[in-house]
């Protein structure tokens, strides 16, 4: 991946994490919609993984119902934690430990919520659309 993309991002990761913290679910949804395109347009592993992600938590969060799951403190405080670790992975430009981090962020968000896995195919096929 090239600095530039990379720097992008990173930028992406940061304001997720700030989004999250601040549960600002239009903030989320105009990075998801940002990232998607971006996928599209580059069509990598990397900026896949990061929109089906983006996505998926400003699903999560537009749905008050979560809050009251089982595990939604440690999946919150989880949710941080994997965004901190790809932001690092981004940061000293190993896309592969951003792509192993990405994997296990995305298996813990499917756990919550079965559903999830339409929004991710969702996300998949505005990706091929857009590309077409």
């Amino acid at each position: 991946m090239d600095l530039e993309k990379r720097k992008h991002m990173l930028s992406v990761v940061t304001q997720t994490i700030s989004a999250l913290d601040a549960q600002d679910i239009i903030k989320l949804r105009d990075l998801s919609d940002q990232t998607i395109h971006n996928a599209s347009a580059e069509q990598n592993r990397s900026s896949l993984l990061l929109a089906v992600i983006v996505y998926a938590l400003s699903k999560i969060l537009e749905r008050p119902r979560y809050r009251s799951f089982k595990g939604w403190k440690s999946f919150a405080l989880g949710s941080r934690k994997c965004l901190i670790d790809m932001q690092d992975a981004l940061a000293q430009g190993n896309e592969a430990q951003f792509e192993e981090v990405a994997d296990h962020y995305l298996a813990s968000i499917q756990s919550l919520d079965q559903r999830l896995q339409k929004y991710i195919q969702d996300v998949i096929e505005q990706a091929r659309i857009s590309k077409a």
